[in-house]
């Protein structure tokens, strides 16, 4: 069995414990076990105005003496003082200090001095920092953190500075100086990063991106003329308006830019200038070879009722009003196809169908998409027509029409405006054709926008212009 410690023994090492406290200046912390740096470290960090860090810590369960500076009899000792530790564990707390004396020696002036409070036992294992040790240092102890001796910090000092235009060490070199040092790569690399700009001053770290962020290229700026050649191309390979290299090639040199330029350029601007040749050019040839043949077997008779465009959207997987498109664009290629006077002008039924649909919408006579497909395909015309017969025909059915106010960019109202004043004395201020494509690719506007624009604003033209070129003609052949 065990014996039992003497209280004369007890007493001795409460007082050897108070000794030491006195000769520590009262620095020593409760606790058992603590680490204090001796005055090199304490010079080099200085002690900060926070709390003691402890690294392990088992709780002190000794009540305070409130009878404190009285002096102790031999009865009070036993509730004070706590259960003597076995052998064994003592031997494992002492193997644990002599560890952590181990660890701490790789910090240069430190040191581990052994003390126990007033009451506790020496196998209890408080280790106590006080205020002038660093985070690091805790870290250190803790086995977070990797320092390196003055032999190793040598090694990688002269590698920076046998490497000082380019301070990076490669792959290969990274291996190389953890080989030489004895250290993970990791912690190579992270002494690196915080000791080069300390030792390197001149060196300079890589540009981040929130440091010199990316500088963007200023836009494309196309001429008008620039445009005028791109369209022409467009105009002339309506049948295939998608440029191969070559032609690619050959506007970049006709435009100044780069075929890059050129191509993305075409790309947004394909849809306004060629619409319904954009629009076709996305079938597939299965699907223009039944449209193809539907048309041939339907000469006479060319217009495809809405259950014909219905069957054909299913037998094609492809929506009503791109077959419509087709069917609109190609039916005067037909071989014999001579259209009448009838399809020449709006059909009658067609004229029916939209002023119908404008009378039984007053309130917004301004047809959403469905409506739109809806429209097209009762009326065998494609959106462009539908829209400008509403644009033309809307101020004649409705009473007191007022066009909402649909705001355009300035710089386009003034390319519009500018043409009319150019075209005052012609017989038609509205554009047409070859203008119209003209017009599209200067303000950047479509069809349809342009119409409604030179519809609300027509009026004014004619009355300010074609009625005074009138009358003078009118003078002139009078005098004649």
């Amino acid at each position: 069995m065990k014996s039992k410690p003497s209280k004369t023994g007890i007493k001795k090492r409460k007082a050897d414990a108070l000794d030491s406290e006195e000769e520590d200046n009262g620095a020593i912390l409760r606790g058992g076990e603590r680490l204090v740096p001796s005055s090199p470290v304490a010079s080099t960090f200085p002690s900060a105005s926070r709390s003691p860090a402890t690294i392990k810590h088992e709780p002190d369960h000794r009540e305070e003496d409130p009878d404190e500076g009285v002096e102790d009899h031999d009865d009070d000792d036993d509730a004070s003082i706590p259960a003597e530790e076995s052998d064994d564990e003592c031997l494992d707390k002492a193997a644990e200090l002599d560890a952590l004396k181990e660890k701490a020696k790789k910090i240069d002036g430190a040191q581990v001095i052994s003390c126990r409070s007033p009451g506790i036992g020496f196998g209890l294992t408080t280790f106590v920092l006080d205020a002038s040790w660093k985070p690091w240092m805790i870290a250190v102890l803790e086995g977070n953190v990797w320092v390196f001796n003055d032999e190793q910090q040598e090694i990688m000092t002269k590698w920076m500075f046998d490497h000082e235009p380019n301070p990076r060490p490669n792959k290969k070199e990274w291996q190389e100086l953890a080989q030489a040092t004895g250290a993970p790569i990791e912690k190579v690399k992270t002494w690196f990063g915080h000791h080069r700009p300390r030792i390197l001053p001149s060196w300079q770290p890589r540009a981040t991106k929130a440091a010199s962020p990316r500088k963007r290229n200023p836009p494309v700026v196309f001429t008008t003329e620039d445009k005028e050649i791109m369209s022409k191309w467009y105009i002339d390979n309506k049948d295939a308006p998608y440029p191969n290299p070559e032609d690619l090639q050959e506007l970049a040199r006709q435009t100044n830019k780069s075929p890059k330029q050129v191509l993305q350029w075409m790309r947004r601007n394909r849809s306004k200038i060629l619409p319904d040749a954009h629009r076709l050019g996305t079938l597939s040839p299965k699907v223009v070879a039944v449209l193809q043949a539907w048309l041939d077997s339907h000469r006479e008779n060319p217009k495809p009722t809405p259950e014909d465009l219905k069957a054909l959207s299913i037998a094609t997987d492809t929506p009503e009003d791109k077959v419509l498109n087709w069917i609109n664009h190609n039916r005067p290629k037909l071989e014999g196809y001579t259209p009448n006077r009838e399809n020449k002008r709006l059909r009658k039924e067609s004229v029916a169908i939209l002023t119908a649909w404008t009378e039984e919408n007053l309130d917004n006579p301004y047809p959403d998409q469905d409506q739109l497909k809806e429209l097209c395909r009762a009326t065998g015309f494609t959106k462009v027509q539908v829209h400008s017969w509403l644009i033309h025909n809307r101020p004649k059915l409705i009473p007191n029409f007022q066009p909402p106010d649909r705001a355009l960019p300035a710089p386009s109202v003034a390319v519009m405006q500018k043409w009319l004043d150019e075209h005052k004395d012609g017989s038609s201020p509205e554009p047409d054709g070859p203008e119209m494509d003209r017009l599209i690719i200067a303000t950047e506007l479509d069809r349809v926008q342009i119409y409604d624009w030179f519809t609300r604003n027509c009026p004014k033209v004619i009355e300010n212009y074609v009625k005074p070129l009138h009358r003078k003609r009118m003078r002139s052949s009078d005098s004649e």
